[in-house]
């Protein structure tokens, strides 16, 4: 089933999609993924690692007696696979700044966004999750990925062989 149902068509920024044509295909993709279990997961490069593991990791755990269908799934991903994940942009430094509002520009008040550190809430529950990172990255330290991994460790989540630190490139 081809993901998109526009074949051969030119994408150009800004221009209006009509969407109401994906999700037929979308729910065809459902449900083939649904037909088995662990099927679906996230992968996230840089801040989409970080909005990855955030949702693992503060994922609702569904509610079986519910009457929607939908309430009672999880809605944690399966897996996890973290390219560089920038897991640590929230945090406050010495003097109450955080990367991500200096990165951000606009006006930001680094506390609020602090809460937003998915290393504060692993638990066993977090799905097996494969990190890797180079060693030289400038803008998201590996140290983040290392502690994050740490704590994976620390609550038995299955990983899939150790964490890989890549030499610059």
């Amino acid at each position: 089933l081809p993901l998109s149902p526009l074949a051969g068509a030119i994408l150009f920024p800004r221009s209006q999609l009509p969407l109401h044509i994906f999700e037929p295909r979308y729910r065809c993709m459902f449900e083939d993924a649904a037909a088995g279990p662990a099927r679906i997961g996230m992968i996230g490069f840089s801040a989409g690692g970080h909005l990855g593991a955030m949702t693992a990791a503060t994922a609702d755990p569904g509610q079986p007696d519910a009457s929607d269908p939908l309430q009672q799934v999880s809605s944690r991903p399966d897996f996890l696979v973290l390219a560089y994940p920038w897991l640590e942009g929230t945090l406050l430094d010495s003097h109450g700044a955080s990367q991500y509002c200096t990165f951000a520009r606009v006006d930001c008040k680094p506390k609020d966004f602090e809460r937003y550190t998915p290393l504060k809430y692993v638990t066993a529950q977090m799905p097996p999750t494969f990190i890797y990172h180079t060693a030289t990255d400038s803008l998201v330290p590996a140290s983040g990925s290392l502690r994050f991994f740490e704590a994976l460790q620390a609550n038995k989540v299955p990983y899939d062989g150790p964490m890989e630190i890549l030499p610059g490139i």
